[in-house]
């Protein structure tokens, strides 16, 4: 019995050596290649069968084959640093020549349409199974077992099977049934040649936002995640780069499109969650010329400037509005395609490595709507004179007696300047090819209503002088002009802001230490002149000569304070 068993370790060992052998010969072979001039489709058919062979060695004497595994790494890295280079370059060419009109795909367009996600079909369906049922995150869970040598294999050899799946039947179909001159480009890897129909309805609106650039972006990611498949030691590397693509994107589209607010001084609609997500990407990704720090350029892109032929200053298109949503909105699309990923990019990671994953889709990918609002700012703060607004409230008399019953005119005026905006704003949508989010109309409102409640509040602190009968004028225009907001943009009360011009009318009846401590906690909250002139014009102040300058000098010392 012994010497069977001897014999049989010396049997296993020869499968060793002979394995050995094997990765040795085939390493040399990977090494001593130009990999970094073959075609990407070429690469990923090395990866392929470099990845088949780890199977087989695994299967065939239980090696981990790292021989094998670091010669492709090494060759892998440095193509992938090459090719990622090259790409981000050419996003950012792609960006600056996109048109920022919808690619007409199908309302029920998803990534795993796409030729590029065909072999990963199955495992990106599967990755949510496979975390469920806590099963690990290594290729059988994702790509599933491997039986070359099993009695019951068809095949005599492991390369007899397809290194991919089938090719399908039919050709990729992901664009709608259009007419035979479609106006744009879509794609070179979308042109099926298939007949188009001739009923094609032109008044159907699209559902599915996407534009020429976001669906070359889904198409590399299919690539990506091609190699970080096969490529387990550098999938890190590989996710993170596809992060990039995603977030360069995300911040050109607000470099964009949010760069002409006209109201930016007296109010920002921008989160902080979201200035803090565009800080770290300029900071990681995007290559200034005048920054002081050393750099690695090959790992940043440089800036895309917007084309020449997208308008974003006329005012009959509402200031490009179409071309805003369309890039707000893909940008939309394009991080729920991200969403469908999450589960399948877990299973590729090791826990060590989920840092990465974790911060992007807790970070960037949650501020992707937040950039709805200072896009969309852009076009609703055009609409409202501000300025106009001002000077209308300037002429108001503040120090009246008696209680008004009627609100000052300047009401009437901005309740007529929305109705005009939003007439002008249902022509254009109506006039679009894509269909408008209903998020797209109550963003708007959100901003114009902000807008006008910062306004309102500027305008009652200009009032040098104020009394009992001004200020209850002022809380009756608020009443009217807020009433009718809610009416017209059907959003619920409180409105964005109440509670903030609600709280700066009651403060003028407000007893001293009340008014102090207010003063003091809401001083983030308006500016210097605006807390100023509500001491000024407080009742507690205005016979009181003593407590006036004693609030007044506390102003000035948080002033000082806060700079």
């Amino acid at each position: 019995m012994r010497k069977i068993q001897i014999f049989q370790h010396q049997l296993q060992g020869g499968f060793t050596r002979l394995w050995n052998d094997v990765q040795g010969r085939v390493s040399v072979l990977i090494l001593s290649s130009t990999l970094s001039s073959f075609k990407l489709d070429d690469f990923l058919q090395v990866l392929a069968i470099v990845h088949k062979l780890t199977l087989i060695g695994e299967e065939f004497c239980s090696s981990d084959s790292m021989e094998l595994h670091n010669s492709i790494k090494t060759q892998s890295s440095n193509y992938f640093t090459k090719y990622h280079t090259k790409c981000l370059d050419e996003l950012r060419i792609f960006l600056e020549n996109e048109a920022w009109t919808p690619c007409p795909v199908k309302n029920d367009f998803s990534i795993l349409h796409l030729q590029e996600f065909r072999s990963l079909r199955h495992s990106i369906r599967n990755a949510s199974r496979t975390l469920s049922s806590g099963a690990s995150n290594d290729d059988s869970s994702v790509s599933g077992g491997t039986f070359y040598f099993s009695a019951d294999s068809d095949t005599s050899c492991p390369f007899d099977q397809p290194l991919h799946a089938p090719p399908l039947v039919e050709p990729e179909d992901i664009l709608q049934d259009i007419p035979d001159d479609p106006s744009g480009y879509y794609s070179d890897d979308s042109e099926d040649g298939h007949s188009k129909n001739t009923g094609y309805d032109s008044h159907i609106k699209q559902t599915s936002c996407l534009t020429n650039t976001s669906l070359s972006i889904l198409r590399l990611c299919g690539k990506y995640l091609q190699m970080s498949k096969y490529l387990k030691l550098i999938a890190s590397t590989v996710i993170y780069s596809l992060f990039q693509l995603f977030e360069y994107y995300l911040y050109i589209v607000y470099q964009f499109f949010s760069r002409d607010q006209t109201s930016g001084k007296i109010v920002s609609v921008t989160s902080l969650k979201l200035q803090s997500v565009l800080k770290r990407i300029k900071e990681n990704l995007i290559h200034s010329h005048d920054s002081a720090a050393p750099i690695n350029i090959s790992d940043r892109v440089a800036l895309a400037e917007i084309s020449v032929e997208v308008d974003l200053r006329n005012p009959d298109t509402e200031f490009g509005l179409t071309e805003r949503v369309v890039a707000v909105e893909s940008l939309v699309f394009l991080s729920s395609q991200f969403q469908l990923l999450h589960n399948y990019l877990k299973c590729l990671l090791s826990d060590q490595t989920n840092n990465t994953l974790h911060q992007f889709y807790t970070q960037t990918m949650s501020v992707v709507t937040d950039l709805r609002k200072p896009v969309y700012a852009c076009v609703a703060w055009k609409s409202v004179d501000t300025q106009q607004i001002l000077l209308m409230m300037s002429r108001v008399d503040w120090e009246v007696s008696d209680i008004i019953e009627k609100h000052s005119p300047y009401v009437d005026y901005i309740v007529q300047s929305l109705q005009v905006f939003i007439k002008k704003v249902e022509t254009v949508r109506d006039q679009s090819e894509v269909q408008f989010p209903s998020a797209v109309i109550t963003v708007l409102w959100e901003n114009l209503i902000t807008l006008v409640v910062r306004v309102l509040i500027e305008g009652f602190s200009c009032a040098r002088k104020c009394s009992s009968g001004g200020r209850a004028l002022m809380q009756l225009d608020w009443v009217q002009l807020s009433t009718k907001l809610s009416e017209m943009s059907q959003l619920k009360l409180p409105l964005p802001l109440q509670p903030l011009i609600d709280s700066y009318l009651k403060a003028y009846y407000m007893q001293e230490s009340a008014l102090e401590e207010y003063l003091r906690s809401q001083f983030t909250e308006y500016s210097h002149r605006q807390l100023e002139s509500l001491v000024l014009c407080s009742l507690v102040c205005q016979n009181d000569k003593k407590t006036r300058q004693r609030l007044l000098t506390q102003l000035e010392e948080q002033k000082s304070h806060d700079r």
